[in-house]
């Protein structure tokens, strides 16, 4: 919600404190509150311990001597007492009685411009200070307290300055510019004029010279004035700075001049200005607010204040008997309140007093003092900044959620009313306006790049613990992705062949698009539903992107399945190479097997990590499917390798490689019998179901063999000559070396056999 306007921003409290006599006038600074009484005494309060009261008295009686003006530096441990004779006095925060200023004798101080640099020296000095006084003189001092009786306070006096036309200088101030060493501006207001004085300085440490004449020399004849006639009896100069700590002001944004035609303020700029020039920037002079007559009354011109105070936001102005602010953004009053008199004394204000250290006002009248309270000044900048529809200020000034809110919808209308769909939708996204009525306007004026802008905005400034709600937005901005992809498409296609500005444009832009597609796919890949995504995407024929996002996801198995459905076989393979899991070669080799089947052998026996047994039903698929005879049998070259090279011991492998060379096609037992051979007396496979395959498939030398490596030699040799094959039978009849009984009956069958087939002894 708002920030609560019931709490007024300025009050004004009566101090509780009572006065033995009348007040004069009065300053406070770094919480020292200083009171002059019309008998002559100076009262010295520290706020922070207000019981305890210094109170001095001046050497001199009242009827001798009447305390003009009180000036208290930056921090509340230098008092210069002016008096209306010309004598001025100064007091040390240390000291009970105030001492004579015997250099400034017949000088009737109207002004002092303190050196911020005092809150930070290690002495007691004020350092180089300037006074302004009742005749038109700008003089430099320094002040240094001393106990020593002989000895002066003021360490030198120099006259810099005296103005063309001799008037009480009532303002002074001077501020030094922050990026080049040694270089000041000085500001000098009278009634209706106020000067500008821009130099460098002397260096003058340690000497006790003047630092400030050669700032002033310049203008001797040549003064730098802006001139505001009118009538006023007291005119007064404030400036403002935002940071005034005791050991560290920062330099002053603004000043404000009391004329007799209104306040004239303005910024201040430290920039090259050099002699002659002005720091003064978009000065404005505001007229003083009129008053409401009451009935049988008029008013015939506004009333001029008795005094003023500056802030970041508004001018304070004094009147007699009551207290105005008025808002520098907007030149209203914003507060008045009428100064609870007491009675006696003719009462009336009589001044306006700054801590700038404490950022705390102070008024007085000659029985009361009473502090304005300033709470939360800013509170309803960020309105006045909205109706002028400075948002990025007005956001600036925001307090809270709700304020900022308001400012950045009304910001979003504005654009909206403009037609600047995409920039408003920017906005829109940071608010909390409803969902549906911010997508229906720009649905509305069919802006689908208006509408993506908040969608994605919108999307950016979810919390990720809002799952739902991303997972909607993230899938609706690819639907919107897509269709600008499609739309980028048939305007290219629509374009005439050939190179051309405007092609070359399009393009750009379909790029530019795809790019943010990919970045919202890999931004959100976690959160969108994989399978409406994919349907998404084949739906509008996108399959490039869809085997990006698969592969954004590690989802290896969707771009193989797509590359076999495109009979992109080769590409299968290659991603199956370099991102394929056991599972997914078990699943996949099959199909990949019976098309190329070479290039997928050659993965496979890359692979370290499979279990070869498991490819047994692809390899039994291959064999079904396998194309011309005369190519190589890859499941052969496979499990050759795992067997010899990668000496594999498993069985059922041996006894499938041992299958699938009983089977071949071809009558050859070549190699078949060196498998068999390779194995020897070690053989990993099942005697008895290898000799059951090759008696099956008429593997007779592959047989013999087998009976050979059982021993049964007699069973060897009989079916070798069963199929005629004298050979062989004469080979395993001499295998029996050490059984010569068995050897002599073998070689008795074959000598039958021949007799019987050939009749020759």
């Amino acid at each position: 919600m708002f920030t609560d306007p019931a709490t007024d921003i300025f009050s004004l409290d009566r101090v509780q404190f009572d006065l033995s006599t009348r007040l004069i006038c009065a300053c406070v600074s770094n919480n020292i509150l200083v009171l002059a009484l019309e008998n002559n005494h100076i009262l010295r309060i520290d706020l922070q311990q207000a019981t305890a009261i210094d109170n001095v008295e001046l050497p001199r009686k009242s009827n001798e001597l009447r305390i003009h003006r009180l000036f208290t530096d930056p921090t509340g441990r230098h008092i210069i007492i002016g008096t209306e004779q010309g004598e001025n006095y100064y007091l040390y925060q240390a000291w009970q009685k105030p001492k004579l200023l015997s250099r400034l004798k017949n000088t009737v101080i109207e002004s002092v411009a303190w050196n911020k640099g005092g809150g930070k020296s290690s002495r007691p000095s004020t350092l180089a200070i300037l006074l302004g006084t009742q005749d038109g003189r700008i003089l430099e001092t320094e002040i240094e307290p001393t106990e020593e009786f002989f000895r002066r306070e003021e360490k030198y006096l120099k006259l810099l300055y005296t103005i063309p036309e001799p008037a009480p200088i009532a303002g002074l101030h001077y501020e030094s510019f922050p990026a080049t060493p040694r270089k000041y501006f000085v500001l000098a207001a009278t009634a209706s004029r106020i000067y500008q004085f821009v130099g460098s300085m002397a260096d003058t440490s340690g000497d006790g010279g003047s630092m400030f004449e050669s700032l002033f020399r310049p203008y001797a004849n040549q003064p730098v004035f802006q001139e505001i006639p009118g009538d006023i009896s007291h005119t007064e100069l404030c400036l403002f700075s935002k940071l005034q700590d005791v050991a560290y002001q920062s330099v002053a944004e603004k000043f404000a001049w009391l004329t007799g035609s209104g306040v004239y303020h303005g910024q201040l700029v430290y920039g090259s200005q050099g002699t002659g020039d002005s720091v003064v920037s978009d000065p404005v002079l505001l007229p003083y607010p009129r008053d409401h007559p009451t009935s049988g009354t008029s008013v015939e011109g506004p009333e001029a204040p008795i005094s003023m105070a500056l802030t970041e936001f508004h001018i304070i102005l004094l009147y007699r008997h009551s207290v105005k602010a008025v808002c520098l953004l907007n030149d209203e009053v914003v507060y008045e309140e009428t100064i609870n008199m007491a009675s006696g004394y003719g009462e009336r204000a009589l001044g306006l007093s700054v801590d700038s250290t404490h950022n705390t006002y102070w008024v007085f009248t000659p029985s009361s003092v009473f502090e304005l309270i300033i709470h939360n000044e800013d509170r309803d900048v960020w309105k006045i900044y909205l109706q002028k529809r400075m948002y990025d200020t007005a956001f600036q000034h925001a307090k809270n959620p709700a304020e900022k809110n308001h400012i950045l919808g009304a910001q979003a209308d504005h654009y909206y009313t403009q037609g600047r769909y995409v920039l408003s939708a920017t906005y829109y996204a940071q608010t909390t306006r409803n969902f549906e009525e911010v997508t229906l306007k720009f649905a509305g004026q069919n802006d689908q790049e208006a509408l993506k802008c908040y969608l994605s905005k919108k999307l950016e400034h979810l919390k990720a613990n809002n799952i739902t709600q991303i997972t909607l937005l993230s899938t609706w901005l690819i639907e919107i992705y897509l269709n600008q992809l499609n739309q980028f498409d048939a305007r290219l296609r629509s374009q005439p062949s050939g190179d051309s500005p405007e092609r070359a444009n399009l393009e750009a832009e379909k790029q530019s698009s795809r790019q943010d597609l990919d970045s919202l796919l890999r931004t959100y890949k976690r959160n969108l539903d994989r399978r409406t995504t994919y349907a998404l995407l084949r739906s509008h024929g996108r399959h490039d992107v869809l085997l990006d996002y698969a592969a954004l996801l590690g989802d290896y198995e969707q771009v193989i399945a797509h590359w076999i459905t495109e009979r992109q076989y080769e590409q299968a393979i290659d991603v199956l190479s370099r991102h394929g899991s056991p599972s997914l070669f078990y699943k996949y080799t099959p199909t990949l097997l019976r098309w190329c089947p070479e290039d997928m052998v050659q993965v496979l026996m890359r692979q370290s990590d499979l279990a070869p047994r498991q490819l047994i039903p692809a390899f039994l698929k291959y064999q079904e499917t396998r194309g011309q005879i005369d190519q190589p049998n890859q499941v052969i070259r496979y499990l050759t390798f795992i067997i010899h090279k990668q000496h594999n011991r498993d069985p059922v492998l041996h006894n499938y490689l041992l299958s699938v060379y009983a089977t071949q096609a071809t009558r050859c037992e070549t190699a078949l019998l060196e498998f068999l051979a390779n194995e020897g007396q070690g053989m990993h496979y099942d005697v008895d179901y290898a000799l059951r395959l090759c008696r099956k498939n008429q593997r007779i030398q592959s047989c013999v063999h087998l009976y050979s490596m059982m021993g049964q030699y007699e069973d060897a040799v009989d079916l070798a000559l069963a199929h005629q094959d004298l050979e062989l039978a004469q080979i395993n009849a001499d295998k029996p070396e050490d059984r010569p009984d068995l050897r002599k009956r073998l070689w008795l069958k074959i000598a039958r056999h021949v007799v019987e087939k050939t009749h020759d002894v």
